[in-house]
């Protein structure tokens, strides 16, 4: 019997510049400002504590464009973890970090592969020295690449478990720019066993056996990318999928939170009201290590809309519940 594990993971973006967010308080946003390369080292922490025998990255890594030295540095500690841990990482690039000339010239581990991006290239892995699964990948040459490049990868004979990586859009999937386009369809007669995607922030098993996966970005950036993100831990055992599991890794949630505010009257019970929802978020229970950032959304009709239309109200209203919480 062959059993081996491995996780996938993408879109660490771990020098997010996170524009936008000076509003908030001081202590919250340096936590914030940390949570993608915390994220990072949690997966780091998972994959040798769950001793997973690769982890397979999928491109986003680092911001390439900011020319900071941060992500790749980062970067570059962790995977010398792995290497000390016996984890082999295998690593695409994708718009945000392309094989281009702005590359930094870093030493990385010798358990670390960075697929081509030239052609469709493909790695072998041994347990115990023997081939229990080959990996495919390819790595964007330039930030806006839109070619299609699957019909490169397929899976050559005798593979006994075949992953591909891959930073792609399939099927146009909206709120994503169409980089590397795809088509599912493509994808499934490719002979793949397992798919692991980056791009698309929003974790999402488009196919099951063969498995296409998105894992979804590590650390979400903003509002718009809420609820817990992490990636996929897959154990194989001969040859097909055994176990899946999504493993949660972002210190920091954002979370939408409406307020009905129906029927209220005045400044007092609107503030009640306000107090009452934040409890009830308070009292569900969190990961350890984790803070959660809502977003109040007040709806409804009240006759207090007029005042909460004034510049600077609710300003003056987050400014107290941040207070208070």
């Amino acid at each position: 019997m062959t059993v081996f594990r491995f996780f996938h993971a993408a879109d660490l973006h771990l020098d997010s510049p996170f524009k936008g967010l000076s509003h908030l308080p001081a202590p919250l946003y340096r936590i914030v400002r940390r949570a993608p390369v915390e994220a990072f080292q949690r997966l780091v922490d998972v994959c040798c504590r769950r001793r997973v025998d690769f982890l397979c990255l999928c491109g986003d890594l680092y911001e390439l464009q900011e020319g900071r030295l941060e992500g790749p540095l980062v970067l570059q500690k962790g995977l010398w973890r792995l290497h000390d841990a016996g984890i082999r990482t295998y690593l695409i690039r994708g718009n945000h970090d392309p094989d281009d000339q702005r590359q930094p010239r870093l030493q990385w581990p010798p358990t670390a592969h960075w697929f081509s991006s030239r052609r469709v290239e493909s790695v072998p892995f041994y347990k115990e020295g023997r081939e229990v699964a080959r990996l495919y990948g390819y790595s964007y040459p330039v930030a806006g690449f839109r070619e299609n490049v699957v019909p490169q990868f397929r899976r050559d004979a005798g593979v006994p478990f075949a992953v591909a990586l891959h930073h792609t859009n399939v099927d146009g999937i909206g709120g994503h720019e169409n980089y590397a386009p795809s088509r599912l369809t493509e994808l499934l007669a490719a002979g793949m066993d397992y798919w692991a995607l980056g791009h698309v922030h929003q974790r999402h098993v488009l196919h099951a056996s063969p498995w296409v996966v998105y894992s979804g970005n590590l650390q979400g950036r903003h509002m718009r990318e809420p609820g817990e993100k992490g990636g996929y831990l897959v154990e194989v055992q001969d040859g097909e999928v055994r176990h899946m599991e999504f493993v949660p890794l972002s210190p920091v949630v954002w979370r939408p939170w409406t307020v009905d505010l129906t029927g209220v009257g005045g400044e007092e019970a609107m503030l009640d009201r306000i107090r009452g929802a934040l409890r009830t978020r308070q009292s569900q229970p969190a990961a350890a290590g984790q803070v959660t950032v809502v977003r109040l959304v007040l709806a409804g009709t009240t006759e207090l809309a007029y005042r909460l239309q004034r510049p600077g109200v609710l300003d003056d209203l987050a400014g107290l519940l941040n207070e208070e919480n």
